[in-house]
């Protein structure tokens, strides 16, 4: 676990969302992860945050749909287990 917000994702929580992310959008071969990154927290969450106080910790994740054409953009909420935000784009 992460001992404060700005901390870098561990392998664990990379390994997780890329679970995560997997399973809720149906992936297939022609899905490639182009960047995995901690989703960093808002100033006014980080001004708040105190030492040892829980973090809400979640990962932006790129995807690239070759078969589409598309970029994927979904962020992750690691401490719920699913997807908070999902979007593509024309690429």
């Amino acid at each position: 676990m992460a001992a404060h917000p700005l901390d870098p994702l561990s392998p664990a929580e990379l390994a997780a969302a890329i679970e995560i992310v997997r399973r809720e959008r149906e992936l297939t071969r022609d899905h490639l992860f182009v960047f995995t990154l901690l989703a960093e927290p808002s100033k006014a969450e980080l001004d708040a945050w105190r030492e040892g106080d829980p973090i809400d910790r979640a990962a932006r994740i790129t995807i690239w749909d070759r078969a589409e054409g598309l970029l994927i953009e979904s962020v992750v909420g690691l401490d719920r287990k699913s997807t908070r935000l999902n979007s593509s784009h024309v690429a």
